[in-house]
C-alpha cells in the first residue's frame, strides 16, 4: 500500500513495509540517510512521583498515589510507616475516637468518610502483610519485536518515530514557510466526526487564515481577525459533519472535542472546544494553559447548558451533559438535538506571543489529564527530550508556587536547566 503527500514545502511516497520486508529508502522517490531498525525495547515507561521522588511504572502510578494518600489519613509518611497491623490498629482507633469527638446527632460521620477510612486501613494492611500485588515489580508484559524501521528512540512507549524534511526545490524554488498547524480531536460514540475533523478542519481553517493575510499587508487588530477565521471554520466543520457521511453510529451521531493550534512566526494562537487541554512551559519556571475547561465541572459553562434547558448530573469522580458526554462544547453530536443544544462548537481563541525562554508546548487529550497533573506530564517528557532536566523545572515549578501562596518574589531563572554533558540526546 503506497501512501502519498504533497504540499508546498514536501512531497512525499511512503511504501507500506510490512507488504515486503525487503522495502528500502531506495524505493522512495527520495534520497534519504539510511535508517537504523530500532531497538526493542519494553513498551513501558516510569515517573518521578512528587511526593516521595521516587522513580514508579506508570502502570503503577495510581495505586501508589493511593498509598500515599493512604499514609497520610492514617498520619503516616513514606519514612514512618507502620511496622505492624497492631500499630495500624491502634491508629485507626484514635482516629475513629476523633471523630466520634467531633460529630453529634445533627451532624454524624459521614458514610463517605468511614469508607475512605476502611480503604486506606485495608491498603496499609495489605502492604504490611506482603499481600499488595499492586505495589510489587511484577513483569506482566509481553516483549515486543516490532518490525519497523525508523529513528530510534528511548521513549518506552513508543514503538518508532521518524523526521523527514523536503525542499520540494522542483516546483518550489525558495523556502518561506513560517507557519505550523497542530491539533487533536478526541473521539466519542463513534469515530467519524474526529477523522472527518482530522481531515478536512485544518484545509477549511487554512483558507480563511490565508484570506486574512493576503486581503491586505497591514491588519490593526489580527487578533480578532484570526478569532474569527477560527469561529468560522469551527462552524463550517460542524456543517460538513452535518451530512451525515459515513456516520456509522446507531444510538447518536458521533462528536468530538477539538483543539487547534496554529503557529505563525512568535504568534501562536490556539483554539478549544471541550476537553483537550494545551500547555505552555515557560521560561520563568510556570505553566501557562492555553485551553478553557469545558466540561460539567466549569461553573459558567453549567449555567450555559441548565439555561438551554440541558442537564447536568455530577458524582464524585465525573459529570456529564444529559447523563451522555464529559464536554460542553465540541463538534457534531448531530444525531441528538436535546445535546447538540447543549454541546455548542463554539471555540474559545486564546492568543499569544511566544518569547525566546519559552520551552514547550503540550497538548493532551482529557484521559491524559485525568490521570497526570500537568507537573507529572511534564516529567514524561524526559525520555523525549533527554538533553533536558525536566525533574529541575518541576523543582522550579515547586519553588515558584511555594512562593506565591507566601508572597516572596518569584524566582526565575535565564535558560532551561540541562543535564550533564554524559547524557545522550537527540
Amino acid at each position: 500500500m503506497d501512501d502519498y503527500w504533497q504540499g508546498d514545502g514536501f512531497s512525499l511516497t511512503v511504501k507500506d513495509i510490512t507488504d515486503n520486508e525487503n522495502s528500502t529508502a531506495e524505493n522512495s522517490d527520495l534520497h534519504l540517510p539510511p535508517i537504523n531498525p530500532i531497538i526493542p525495547v519494553k513498551p513501558e515507561i516510569s515517573i518521578m512521583c512528587m511526593k516521595c521522588e521516587e522513580e514508579i511504572k506508570v502502570r503503577h502510578l495510581k495505586e501508589h498515589q493511593e498509598f500515599h494518600n493512604a499514609l497520610e489519613m492514617f498520619r503516616f509518611t513514606m519514612e514512618r510507616k507502620p511496622s505492624s497491623v497492631k500499630q495500624l490498629i491502634k491508629r485507626r482507633r484514635a482516629i475513629m475516637r476523633r471523630l466520634n469527638e467531633t460529630a453529634s446527632s445533627e451532624n454524624p460521620v459521614s458514610m463517605k468518610k468511614l469508607q475512605k477510612l476502611n480503604l486506606a486501613y485495608e491498603l496499609l494492611k495489605a502492604d504490611i502483610e506482603g499481600t499488595n500485588t499492586t505495589l510489587r515489580n511484577v513483569d506482566e508484559f509481553v516483549h515486543i519485536q516490532p518490525n519497523i524501521q525508523g529513528h530510534g528512540t528511548t521513549l518506552h512507549c513508543a514503538l518508532a518515530f521518524g523526521v523527514c524534511q523536503h525542499a520540494n526545490s522542483r516546483w518550489k524554488t525558495s523556502m518561506e514557510d513560517r507557519a505550523g498547524f497542530f491539533s487533536i480531536y478526541d473521539g466519542y460514540y463513534g469515530s467519524m466526526a474526529a477523522e472527518k475533523c482530522a481531515r478536512y478542519l485544518c484545509e477549511v481553517l487554512e483558507k480563511k487564515v490565508e484570506n486574512i493575510y493576503h486581503t491586505s499587508l497591514k491588519h490593526e487588530n489580527i487578533n480578532a481577525e484570526i478569532v474569527t477565521a477560527f469561529n468560522d471554520a469551527f462552524e463550517e466543520m460542524d456543517r460538513i459533519l452535518l451530512y451525515g457521511v459515513e456516520e456509522q453510529s446507531r444510538n447518536r451521531w458521533s462528536g468530538c472535542s477539538a483543539l487547534t493550534c496554529v503557529l505563525r512566526g512568535n504568534n501562536l494562537y490556539v483554539a478549544n472546544a471541550g476537553n483537550i487541554r494545551a500547555v505552555l512551559c515557560r521560561g520563568d519556571g510556570s505553566i501557562e494553559r492555553l485551553s478553557n475547561n469545558h466540561s460539567p465541572w466549569n461553573k459558567k459553562e453549567r449555567h450555559r447548558i441548565r439555561k438551554a434547558k440541558g442537564d447536568v448530573s455530577k458524582s464524585e469522580k465525573t459529570a456529564l451533559v444529559n447523563g451522555v458526554v464529559k464536554s460542553t462544547r465540541g463538534l457534531g453530536n448531530h444525531g441528538d438535538p436535546n445535546l447538540k443544544a447543549s454541546v455548542i462548537r463554539t471555540p474559545v481563541v486564546n492568543c499569544l506571543t511566544l518569547e525566546d525562554t519559552d520551552q514547550f508546548l503540550i497538548l493532551a487529550s482529557n484521559g491524559v489529564w485525568e490521570v497526570f497533573s500537568e507537573e507529572e506530564v511534564i516529567l514524561l517528557l524526559e525520555d523525549i527530550i533527554p538533553d533536558i532536566d525536566v525533574k529541575a523545572i518541576v523543582k522550579r515549578m515547586q519553588e515558584r508556587a511555594s512562593a506565591l501562596e507566601v508572597g516572596l518574589p518569584v524566582p526565575k531563572w535565564d535558560e532551561i536547566p540541562r543535564r550533564s554533558k554524559g547524557c545522550g540526546s537527540f
